[in-house]
């Protein structure tokens, strides 16, 4: 566990020093965050937070189980965010099953898997309030999933790119 924590810092560090203005947080473990920048945007860290939060109350709501956090989804998701912030990726889905193949490579074979992602200067709650109201977004959401991860990343204007991957094995 310390080595893929190692692993996973120097991995951050690394991705800092070739992309510099843009911020990044995600989601890991139970519910905490660890936020990876050179102003330590712990707001960004808070957000992923807060929608994981969100997302299990829905569920909940429902008589659906609450989400476990996956830090190979949650890897991905950031990597996915952090694309998008920088324009290697176009806004939306590009690259789900390149995401996908990397998450069963540690996490093993996934029987159903499912992606959101979204943009803006919005808080947590409007990011889930939106995905809520669509209604594919909202499958995810209350999907028959196990797995969740969410990465975050603030491109130089500001705008902020979100990305949730959830998984089941």
């Amino acid at each position: 566990m310390k080595k893929m924590a190692l692993i996973a810092v120097m991995y951050f560090a690394l991705v800092l020093m070739l992309f510099p203005s843009v911020t990044i947080a995600q989601t890991g473990g139970s519910a905490r965050t660890a936020v990876y920048n050179n102003n330590a945007e712990a707001s960004l860290g808070k957000m992923a937070a807060d929608i994981l939060v969100l997302i299990n109350e829905h569920r909940t709501a429902l008589g659906l189980s609450k989400l476990v956090t996956s830090d190979a989804a949650t890897k991905q998701a950031t990597l996915h965010s952090v694309d998008m912030a920088n324009g290697a990726s176009a806004f939306g889905h590009d690259g789900f099953d390149d995401r996908m193949n990397a998450i069963m490579s540690t996490a093993g074979r996934l029987s159903e898997s499912g992606e959101n992602v979204a943009s803006g200067q919005m808080s947590a709650k409007e990011v889930v309030e939106g995905w809520l109201n669509s209604k594919g977004h909202r499958e995810n959401i209350e999907g028959n999933f196990t797995y969740t991860g969410i990465g975050l990343a603030k491109a130089s204007d500001g705008r902020i790119y979100f990305t949730q991957i959830f998984y089941r094995q």
